[in-house]
């Protein structure tokens, strides 16, 4: 989203598509650690989550009213922090895999992704609430804070599966969406709203945008047939 206004960029290069060419070839084995001192795979994936983290309360000091949108690509793995923030080793190659493209089969695996993925949870969740409570704390008036992921996590679900169990579609189509906005419009969320209405409440009831809701369905694809989509919504309820 380098459009933007203002774009916050690291004062490093991420390198994230030169990674991931470097990570299927026998580069990666032979230098890993080459490659780690400038900027790649597991702490380039770090120092980018850290540096979003302590910078987010920053970029809304301004007296002009901003739109600050940020993508934290955690706790979706590679697991990179424990629960102190302290960096995670491992001998897998740097990807961001998940569900069966992660572990495939192997008990052990998917047993470590839960752990890991608490771990992560634990550490991003202080990093996000500290950000929150200086956005609060510096605004003259009340902000509107949207935490909402995209996905949940994938322990239970194959990802090639176009119809898969109950309980791997139910945690994978279960998110944070949490909405932090002025006490007026607060009446106006509902416990079973999905993504699809969050900003149409927000335009409507705060600024006055004429926005009908949609729908609240979930679907579900499989990643080598994105398009075609299935509704799970009666499913997951």
């Amino acid at each position: 989203m380098k459009s933007a206004d203002f774009y916050l960029l690291p004062p490093w290069n991420s390198w994230e598509f030169h990674n991931a060419v470097i990570s299927m070839t026998p580069l990666y084995a032979f230098s890993l650690r080459w490659f780690q001192y400038y900027g790649l795979g597991y702490d380039c994936h770090r120092r980018r989550l850290s540096f979003i983290s302590d910078n987010l309360a920053e970029v809304g000091r301004g007296k002009e009213p901003v739109f600050v949108f940020c993508h934290l690509v955690t706790p979706h793995p590679p697991f990179v922090f424990d629960e102190q923030g302290r960096p995670l080793e491992t001998d897998q190659p740097f990807s961001f895999n998940d569900g069966t493209d992660l572990y495939g089969t192997d008990k052990s695996l998917q047993d470590r992704y839960r752990f890991r993925y608490t771990q992560q949870v634990q550490f991003i969740n202080s990093k996000i609430k500290a950000a929150i409570e200086t956005i609060i704390s510096r605004s003259e008036r009340s902000p509107i804070i949207i935490i909402q992921a995209d996905h949940g996590p994938g322990t239970m679900l194959d990802l090639e599966d176009s119809d898969p169990l109950d309980d791997g579609l139910t945690q994978r189509l279960s998110i944070l969406n949490a909405i932090y906005v002025p006490e007026q419009m607060r009446r106006f969320l509902y416990p079973d709203m999905t993504p699809v209405n969050t900003f149409r409440i927000i335009l409507k009831h705060g600024f006055g945008q004429p926005l009908e809701l949609l729908p609240d369905k979930s679907y579900y694809c499989i990643p080598s047939d994105l398009f075609r989509l299935t509704d799970v919504t009666e499913r997951i309820r």
